[in-house]
């Protein structure tokens, strides 16, 4: 839980590394919709030792920078 992050908190982080203005429509909930999901390295960690190497930030960052061939 310590690197959960919600779509608007991406946003708002995006926003202030790249100093652009998302434009976005917040919509209602859909019976559908997730409202909460965590990625649980732990039987990575135990099987082959992985554990990420980078700080949430740091990965949006790199994978921004990937995406735009920066």
């Amino acid at each position: 839980m310590e690197n959960s992050l919600s779509l608007l908190e991406l946003f708002d982080f995006l926003e202030r590394e790249l100093d652009v203005r998302l434009s976005y429509t917040k919509l209602p909930w859909r019976a559908s919709d997730q409202k909460v999901f965590v990625a649980d390295i732990a039987k990575a960690k135990n099987l082959i030792g992985w554990q990420p190497k980078v700080s949430l930030e740091e990965g949006i960052v790199k994978t921004y920078q990937w995406y735009v061939g920066k």
